[in-house]
């Protein structure tokens, strides 16, 4: 007979249920249609409802993926798909994030939050999921949700659609590079990586001597500022040169460490500083845009995505040592600095 903390995580265990919010947002989208003054309602659900579906669904295929088999194999009502991401934690972040961000009331922020780390305690003490397995889910779920925010915040900006473009693509490098260098090996990384450098460099000689190179140069252009178009940007070459650098010159799972660190970290410290940066320090020439909210956002994600794999102390030390490389680095040459300091931290430490 179920005790009563079990009666009670497992009624908590619905918040982290996907039938459960699939009915809350629709619930208030159809509400929205009703008061149709409320148009901020109408997008808040609509969002909602679309982010948790896509969160969903990645859970779906990262499950099948990783095909991580669960603790609780073998045990009776033990769920039958993977284990890894939890499902439920993501699902219970996504949406208190979703709900916080637009809302910003810190109150209900708390009870929000405290009842998705009842969620993914629940999945931990009845044996469906490891820690590791609702730490993911819960990064997973909070960092879709900030993104969403982030994107729908500025979607009405022009100038701010260059910006998201840039991240997206510098995100897709560092992974791109990582997904070459594990499965195909140095030759074809080394090959796709010079390839690359060199289109771009090439790309924008051309386009300072007011030619076009297809495709290249107009995405290129799309990635860059007013300010920005009128000399040759060098923050691509920086990324890959210290991306190939790294992988030639260090261990597979070194460079690995390190590419996290360039496609996550320096990432979530430009995305967050943007949307939610409010204090600015280092007051230099070329730091003026560096906010304690971004480093902070670096630091954490760091954290939170190394602590999968890595013992407390070590992901500690990574984060922080990529998060500080990230704040004093000149902007031209920062991506080369925090791949080639991280890559030399993770040698240190042995791991």
């Amino acid at each position: 007979m179920p005790t009563s903390l079990e009666s009670v995580l497992r009624i908590v265990s619905f918040y982290g249920d996907v039938k459960f919010w699939v009915f809350a947002f629709s619930s208030t989208f159809f509400l929205s249609l009703i008061l149709k003054e409320r148009l901020n309602l109408k997008k808040f659900s609509l969002l909602g409802l679309i982010i948790l579906l896509f969160s969903y669904f990645l859970v779906g295929v990262l499950k099948v993926l990783f095909d991580v088999p669960r603790p609780c194999v073998g045990m009776e009502g033990c769920p039958s798909t993977p284990s890894f991401p939890s499902g439920h934690a993501t699902v219970a972040f996504v949406s208190s994030t979703w709900i916080f961000l637009n809302f910003r009331n810190l109150p209900a922020g708390l009870l929000l939050f405290s009842l998705s780390s009842l969620v993914s305690a629940s999945r931990v003490y009845f044996e469906f999921h490891t820690l590791q397995d609702v730490f993911a889910g819960a990064l997973l779920g909070t960092s879709l949700s900030a993104m969403l925010f982030a994107i729908s915040r500025w979607r009405k900006s022009k100038e701010i659609w260059w910006f998201y473009k840039r991240k997206l693509a510098h995100l897709a490098c560092a992974f791109g590079a990582s997904i070459l260098l594990y499965f195909y090996g140095r030759p074809a990384f080394a090959y796709f990586t010079l390839l690359l450098s060199a289109s771009y460099a090439i790309s924008e000689t051309f386009r300072l001597r007011g030619l076009e190179i297809p495709f290249l140069t107009r995405f290129s252009l799309s990635c860059m500022s007013e300010e920005e178009k009128k000399s040759f940007v060098v923050e691509p070459l920086s990324l890959s040169l210290g991306i190939l650098l790294v992988g030639m010159l260090f261990p597979l799972k070194v460079a690995l460490i390190s590419f996290v660190a360039v496609g996550i970290g320096d990432v979530a410290a430009a995305v967050f500083g943007r949307v939610f940066g409010r204090i600015r320090w280092l007051r230099r020439a070329w730091r003026d845009e560096k906010t304690l909210e971004g480093c902070l956002a670096s630091f954490f994600s760091l954290f939170a995505s190394y602590s999968l794999f890595f013992p407390v102390q070590a992901s500690l030390l990574l984060s922080s040592s990529a998060t500080i490389v990230e704040l004093v680095s000149p902007r031209k040459v920062e991506n080369f600095a925090i791949a080639l300091s991280t890559a030399l931290v993770a040698s240190f430490l042995n791991i």
